[in-house]
């Protein structure tokens, strides 16, 4: 039975793992796109694609690291 609990730990773990990364590497793809869109429309270029990736990956690195810490808390 304990055997079994930690396969399903190491599972849930790699699924965890592999959302986020899906997660953080569809947000930069698109906030990229997008800022590159608003640098070509307002004659801004690189600001607005530099600016919102660099936010994207912030954010979504700040939310996966909260994911973690309360994964572990429960834990």
């Amino acid at each position: 039975m304990i055997a079994t609990e930690k396969k399903f730990k190491n599972i849930n773990g790699i699924f965890m793992i592999s959302a986020w990364s899906f997660t953080i590497v569809l947000s930069s793809v698109l906030s990229f796109f997008v800022g590159y869109w608003l640098d070509t429309k307002f004659n801004t270029e690189p600001g607005f694609m530099l600016g919102l990736f660099v936010l994207t990956l912030f954010i979504a690195i700040m939310r996966m690291y909260e994911d973690v810490w309360s994964r572990i808390k429960r834990s």
